[in-house]
């Protein structure tokens, strides 16, 4: 098991621009270790939708008469089912949280949108 403060630590690292206190919640830890493993399956290992054109494992599609990537059309699997995977697991989550848990998810989450516009 990890320690409150390396839970908050942990949870502070995906809210950098937070100015508010984590609460003590380990399902906001838990889920916050969610986020993490995605974004680095999903960044880390390049599982992203890429227009580049230059994969040696093309092929020609004589139905539409499209070059298709054989190697595109895999990441975009893998990254359905990543995506579908993780957000479940999310859904399940944030099910189980606190109420200071899911304060401080929404009131991160609006400061981001009042940040973002």
């Amino acid at each position: 098991t990890t320690d409150v403060k390396t839970q908050r630590k942990i949870i502070q690292s995906l809210f950098v621009a937070s100015p508010y206190t984590p609460p003590y919640c380990p399902v906001l830890f838990q889920l916050c270790c969610e986020i993490s493993r995605f974004q680095l399956d999903f960044f880390e290992n390049d599982v992203v939708n890429t227009d580049d054109g230059d994969d040696n494992n093309s092929k020609f599609d004589n139905d539409s008469g499209v070059q298709e990537s054989s190697q595109r059309k895999k990441r975009q699997i893998i990254c359905k089912k990543c995506h579908a995977q993780t957000h479940q697991r999310c859904k399940l989550l944030v099910e189980q949280m606190s109420k200071d848990g899911c304060i401080y998810l929404l009131q991160n989450w609006l400061l981001s949108l009042s940040i973002c516009d």
